[in-house]
């Protein structure tokens, strides 16, 4: 009952009480199938903010039957690589998956591919395979769109407060942003204020009114020490 109803916590001491308490989640409640199970250990992971540990209880998974499971573990997966700047392991792990029957609403991992081709100088590749994204039902994604021309520098429309961004895109849309020095705007931190403070902090061209925001979050969330603010 209580994993199933966390939500977002404000609390350091209750937090990493509650990641203790997942810490032992190898001891199956007999209410749950094991798979079922794990992925609400994971999501109550994700809950409480710790991307890193639900990486980790992924990679110890041993083979996951339901399909929409391991599409969304796939797509953590890459997520977490985008988010940590390993971009070519990203890339690497994407082609060891290509012959899995994965699912994504959002057609993320077409987008994964296009970015790797994009990374690999293959331009003709990347655009033809962006007309087939565009051409489908789910494929118009105006803000993806901006940063794959701002990639290849071919002025587009500039993306404005309005512009919708994909929460599910969003690690793929920072690795981006930060392969080309893209300024980085308060919607990412406004989105994950504990896993883009740091991206958006790095971040030398984006403003630095949003900079100090993310800095100071990030010292709340402890990612930061006081020398590390001061400086």
């Amino acid at each position: 009952f209580l994993l199933q109803n966390i939500k977002e916590i404000h609390s350091p001491v209750l937090k990493n009480e509650l990641l203790l308490i997942l810490n032992i989640s190898d001891l199956v409640s007999k209410n749950f199938i094991k798979e079922d199970f794990d992925k609400l250990i994971i999501d109550s992971l994700l809950s409480l903010g710790d991307r890193k540990k639900a990486y980790q209880k992924i990679q110890n998974l041993k083979k996951v039957e339901n399909t929409n499971y391991r599409s969304f573990y796939k797509e953590f997966e890459l997520n977490y690589l985008f988010s940590t700047y390993n971009l070519s392991e990203a890339c690497d792990y994407r082609n060891e998956i290509k012959d899995l029957n994965l699912i994504s609403s959002s057609n993320f991992f077409l987008k994964v591919d296009i970015f790797c081709l994009v990374l690999q100088e293959k331009f003709n590749e990347a655009n033809l395979i962006n007309s087939l994204l565009n051409e489908s039902a789910d494929g118009q994604d105006q803000y993806f769109q901006y940063l794959f021309n701002k990639l290849q520098n071919i002025e587009s429309d500039t993306v404005n407060v309005g512009t919708p961004i994909n929460e599910n895109n969003i690690f793929l849309y920072s690795a981006m942003h930060r392969i080309r020095n893209i300024p980085l705007s308060n919607k990412f931190l406004e989105i994950d204020p504990i896993n883009l403070s740091m991206p958006i902090i790095l971040s030398n061209s984006t403003n630095i009114e949003l900079r100090l925001k993310a800095a100071h979050l990030a010292y709340f969330n402890q990612l930061l020490n006081v020398d590390s603010l001061a400086a």
